[in-house]
């Protein structure tokens, strides 16, 4: 976010609660693809041994989450369906590695947490994922500078070719993308073809994504996290898929 506010990125892309809590702060980006429907991108983790079987063992308990995060998001969602809310459990901001840390010293009962950590700590046996009632998805958004993108559409619609272009690949190639991914990042070529291969990337904005983030805005609002309530979809810059991919 500062980078972007300080005119020092042009294209990136940010989690659901991220991307909320920069538009409700009217920064300097436009929303012009989504990443996916997010629905394998968050879970609330407990301890491996722990007695927290379901989001209503929750109740009481210290839970981590990164304050406006995707994970922030999810958590309140889920809370939320299982009769809950965050006034009725011990939350902890933390960011992805100091969570980690409190997570494996078992100073968190439980954390809301995206991945690649959540199915990293499930695979080397810390974590059971919760399950939770109905579907939550977390969509993530492709942003671009304001200026930039007023200024280089060009640039912004090949880049949107060349992500699809990289996303269609991956699809067809998961057991490669899978291998140059886990040189990059360390983290074993299984869990990693796990995460790729759990939903297909899709840069164009569903109706299902479309409500789930309007659902996420209202949530963030009703907490006031947010100053206000705003229409998600009237922040979607579709002008430039549209021209990337015009028949």
């Amino acid at each position: 976010m500062e980078p972007l506010a300080s005119n020092r990125v042009d294209l990136s892309f940010l989690g659901d609660g991220a991307l909320i809590a920069g538009i409700d702060k009217n920064l300097p980006f436009e929303v012009i693809a989504q990443t996916g429907q997010g629905e394998s991108s968050v879970r609330i983790l407990a301890q491996e041994d722990s007695s927290i079987k379901q989001i209503e063992d929750l109740k009481g308990k210290t839970v981590g989450v990164a304050s406006g995060t995707t994970g922030h998001v999810y958590l309140i969602k889920a809370l939320k369906a299982h009769g809950l809310t965050t006034d009725d459990i011990k939350l902890i901001n933390l960011q992805p590695d100091d969570a980690q840390a409190a997570f494996e010293t078992k100073q968190l009962d439980a954390w809301a947490i995206w991945n690649p950590y959540y199915l990293n700590n499930i695979e080397k046996g810390n974590a059971v994922a919760l399950k939770v009632k109905g579907k939550i998805l977390a969509p993530g958004a492709i942003i671009a500078r304001k200026g930039f993108a007023e200024e280089h559409p060009e640039i912004v619609e090949a880049y949107l070719k060349v992500y699809k272009k990289a996303a269609d690949w991956q699809i067809e190639n998961p057991d490669e993308a899978s291998e140059i991914y886990s040189k990059e990042t360390k983290l074993p070529v299984d869990t990693v073809k796990k995460i790729i291969t759990a939903e297909e990337p899709n840069i164009f904005f569903t109706e299902e994504a479309i409500k789930a983030q309007q659902e996420s805005i209202d949530t963030l609002a009703g907490v006031g996290y947010i100053k206000k309530s705003f229409n998600f979809k009237n922040q979607i810059h579709n002008e430039y898929i549209d021209e990337a991919f015009k028949k």
